[in-house]
């Protein structure tokens, strides 16, 4: 199916190690980019064997009390790594994988840093242990250490997959940014050439932004772009890749999806947006509350598999789109195909 296809697609681009092992016999039946990279035994089914080169089931091993524990589907645990040397932390949740198989789905994270700061508080503890106001000082420190370290390891537990959005995604609007977009694209771009799916690219540009910024200044500027960012992803559909590209400029992955339909949506993005408006309060000789209205100028284009090398030529051909659009007197939607 395409859709696991692109999620296994995002998965591969995490900055951690994922992998899902069937429950009944052991087996790896998936793993990410990194999990691949660093497998002791490739050739090897078991996950002791293929995962942590080990010679039989591991100590640390989850899925029995996993499979028992009725309540609660989900496991975090800790555990040195002798070949590697080094601390993991592991996420462990037993789920239905889209083969209908049931699955253990893992998330590795090396914590040796987090042991090792761990390791050298607990020194520095013991030096000041002779004066009282220092050991409560550091009593204090490691308290609060403690507790970011619980806090990462909550905030880990619930990203899971997510986790390929971290340092992957703009601050602002929350949306993909430009490094992730190029990542995972040309993932994308392989899979639907591969599999003879239509594959558009959207690209969106706010009309006379700089107008909005020196008249009601960047707050209200950055209020249009989050706004605009909200709009985006109220359209999109769960396979879709929205990502801000620069300033006020945007641009979508539509997977199968052939130029018409890029078309409708871009056009229902466009109808939208001039609809909507943001109260701003101005002091004249009165203080009176108007309403920022703006518009949007959409490219579209569309894969050729037949020509395009990558995903950077039909980017190319969205923005001369766009370029075509403003020029032609925004607020409108323009297409260019080969």
């Amino acid at each position: 199916m395409l859709e696991n296809k692109l999620f296994e697609a995002l998965l591969d681009v995490i900055p951690f190690s994922a992998y899902a092992v069937d429950i009944n016999t052991y087996e790896v039946i998936y793993a990410n980019k990194i999990s691949r990279e660093n497998m002791y035994a490739p050739q090897e089914n078991f996950c002791w064997e293929k995962i942590y080169g080990q010679n039989e089931i591991c100590s640390w091993c989850s899925i029995y009390s996993l499979q028992q524990d009725k309540q609660n589907n989900k496991h975090q645990h800790e555990f040195f790594d002798e070949i590697d040397d080094k601390w993991m932390s592991s996420y462990d949740e037993i789920m239905s994988w889209p083969d209908g198989r049931t699955v253990k789905y893992t998330i590795l994270v090396d914590i040796s840093k987090q042991k090792e700061a761990q390791g050298d508080m607990i020194r520095s503890h013991a030096k000041l242990a002779v004066k009282s106001k220092q050991i409560a000082q550091t009593n204090k420190q490691l308290q609060i250490t403690k507790l970011n370290l619980q806090k990462t390891i909550r905030e880990l537990e619930e990203s899971k997959a997510e986790l390929k959005l971290l340092a992957s995604t703009d601050p602002m609007t929350g949306l993909y940014n430009r490094r992730y977009f190029k990542d995972v694209s040309e993932h994308i771009f392989n899979i639907s050439k591969r599999e003879n799916k239509s594959l558009s690219v959207l690209m969106l540009d706010i009309d006379k932004f700089k107008r909005i910024n020196d008249t009601f200044g960047h707050q209200k500027g950055d209020e249009v772009i989050m706004l605009l960012a909200s709009i985006l992803q109220k359209h999109a559909r769960k396979s879709d890749i929205i990502s801000r590209f620069g300033g006020e400029e945007f641009l979508i992955l539509l997977p199968e999806t052939a130029i018409d339909g890029a078309n409708t949506i871009a056009e229902k993005i466009r109808t939208n947006i001039r609809t909507l408006d943001i109260e701003v309060e101005v002091e004249k000789d009165k203080i009176e509350v108007i309403s920022i209205t703006f518009t949007v100028s959409a490219g579209v284009s569309t894969i050729n598999f037949n020509q395009d090398l990558n995903i950077e030529a039909a980017i190319n051909r969205a923005d001369k789109a766009l370029y075509q659009a403003k020029e032609s007197g925004r607020n409108r939607v323009c297409s260019l195909i080969i």
